[in-house]
Protein backbone atom coordinates (compact mmCIF):
# COMPACT_ATOMS: atom_id res chain seq x y z
CA UNK A 1 0.00 0.00 0.00
CA UNK A 2 1.32 3.72 -0.76
CA UNK A 3 2.58 5.26 2.23
CA UNK A 4 3.27 1.94 4.06
CA UNK A 5 6.33 1.22 5.98
CA UNK A 6 8.02 -2.01 4.88
CA UNK A 7 9.42 -3.60 7.43
CA UNK A 8 12.61 -6.09 7.39
CA UNK A 9 10.67 -7.85 10.16
CA UNK A 10 7.88 -8.37 7.71
CA UNK A 11 10.42 -10.91 5.67
CA UNK A 12 10.42 -13.06 8.52
CA UNK A 13 13.57 -12.68 10.05
CA UNK A 14 15.53 -15.11 12.58
CA UNK A 15 15.55 -14.79 15.51
CA UNK A 16 19.73 -15.04 14.71
CA UNK A 17 19.28 -12.37 12.37
CA UNK A 18 17.87 -9.73 14.47
CA UNK A 19 20.50 -10.22 17.28
CA UNK A 20 22.72 -9.41 14.61
CA UNK A 21 21.32 -6.11 13.45
CA UNK A 22 20.54 -5.50 17.15
CA UNK A 23 24.43 -6.23 17.90
CA UNK A 24 25.61 -4.16 14.92
CA UNK A 25 23.10 -1.29 15.63
CA UNK A 26 24.55 -1.62 19.36
CA UNK A 27 28.03 -0.95 17.76
CA UNK A 28 27.85 1.29 15.54
CA UNK A 29 26.37 3.37 18.01
CA UNK A 30 28.62 2.97 21.19
CA UNK A 31 31.70 3.48 18.49
CA UNK A 32 29.71 6.91 17.45
CA UNK A 33 29.47 7.93 20.81
CA UNK A 34 25.66 8.11 20.54
CA UNK A 35 22.89 7.68 22.77
CA UNK A 36 20.13 5.34 22.42
CA UNK A 37 18.19 8.55 23.71
CA UNK A 38 20.08 10.45 20.43
CA UNK A 39 19.59 7.86 18.52
CA UNK A 40 15.80 8.09 18.99
CA UNK A 41 15.39 11.19 18.16
CA UNK A 42 17.01 10.94 14.72
CA UNK A 43 14.86 7.66 14.10
CA UNK A 44 11.94 9.16 15.56
CA UNK A 45 10.86 6.33 18.09
CA UNK A 46 11.38 5.34 21.86
CA UNK A 47 14.63 4.77 23.54
CA UNK A 48 12.49 1.46 24.62
CA UNK A 49 12.56 0.36 20.70
CA UNK A 50 16.20 1.35 20.31
CA UNK A 51 16.75 -1.13 23.24
CA UNK A 52 14.72 -3.95 21.86
CA UNK A 53 16.20 -3.61 18.72
CA UNK A 54 19.26 -3.94 20.09
CA UNK A 55 18.60 -7.27 21.74
CA UNK A 56 16.97 -8.87 19.12
CA UNK A 57 13.68 -8.22 19.64
CA UNK A 58 12.69 -6.41 16.90
CA UNK A 59 13.96 -5.87 13.27
CA UNK A 60 13.86 -2.20 11.51
CA UNK A 61 11.63 -0.94 9.27
CA UNK A 62 14.04 -0.28 5.64
CA UNK A 63 13.35 3.45 5.86
CA UNK A 64 14.84 3.21 9.26
CA UNK A 65 17.89 1.12 8.10
CA UNK A 66 18.52 3.69 5.48
CA UNK A 67 18.75 6.18 8.44
CA UNK A 68 20.63 4.93 10.29
CA UNK A 69 23.14 4.50 7.38
CA UNK A 70 22.90 7.70 6.45
CA UNK A 71 23.37 9.13 10.16
CA UNK A 72 26.52 6.90 10.39
CA UNK A 73 27.86 7.28 6.87
CA UNK A 74 27.94 3.61 6.33
CA UNK A 75 26.49 1.10 3.61
CA UNK A 76 23.24 -0.80 4.68
CA UNK A 77 24.88 -3.88 4.71
CA UNK A 78 27.40 -3.37 7.39
CA UNK A 79 24.42 -2.69 9.71
CA UNK A 80 22.48 -5.72 8.39
CA UNK A 81 24.92 -8.06 7.87
CA UNK A 82 27.45 -6.91 10.97
CA UNK A 83 30.83 -6.56 9.31
CA UNK A 84 32.71 -3.65 11.94
CA UNK A 85 36.54 -4.15 10.51
CA UNK A 86 35.66 -4.09 6.84
CA UNK A 87 32.98 -0.31 7.89
CA UNK A 88 36.12 0.85 9.89
CA UNK A 89 38.35 0.60 7.18
CA UNK A 90 36.11 1.56 4.91
CA UNK A 91 35.40 4.79 7.47
CA UNK A 92 39.02 5.31 7.07
CA UNK A 93 39.44 5.55 3.40
CA UNK A 94 35.94 7.61 2.97
CA UNK A 95 37.86 10.22 5.57
CA UNK A 96 40.83 10.08 3.29
CA UNK A 97 39.45 10.31 0.00
CA UNK A 98 36.88 13.49 1.16
CA UNK A 99 40.21 14.93 2.88
CA UNK A 100 41.90 14.76 -0.74
CA UNK A 101 38.47 15.60 -2.68
CA UNK A 102 39.00 19.19 -3.97
CA UNK A 103 42.67 19.21 -3.65
CA UNK A 104 44.72 20.62 -6.81
CA UNK A 105 47.14 17.29 -8.51
CA UNK A 106 49.92 19.45 -6.39
CA UNK A 107 48.55 18.82 -3.58
CA UNK A 108 46.91 14.94 -4.18
CA UNK A 109 50.70 14.45 -4.78
CA UNK A 110 51.79 15.47 -1.43
CA UNK A 111 49.41 14.00 0.28
CA UNK A 112 50.38 10.81 -1.52
CA UNK A 113 54.18 11.29 -1.05
CA UNK A 114 53.15 11.68 3.38
CA UNK A 115 51.18 8.40 3.14
CA UNK A 116 53.95 6.43 1.02
CA UNK A 117 56.83 7.53 3.30
CA UNK A 118 54.50 6.88 6.59
CA UNK A 119 54.21 3.49 5.35
CA UNK A 120 57.96 3.19 4.99
CA UNK A 121 58.70 4.37 8.25
CA UNK A 122 56.18 1.90 9.81
CA UNK A 123 56.86 -1.00 7.61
Amino acid sequence: MAGEEISVDSYSLTDYEKKRIGSSLKRLREDRGVSQEQLSRILNCSKQYISDVERGRFGLSLKKVLLISEAYDVPCDVLLYGDPEKYRKDDDRVRVMKLVDGLNSDQVSAVVDLIRASIKVSS
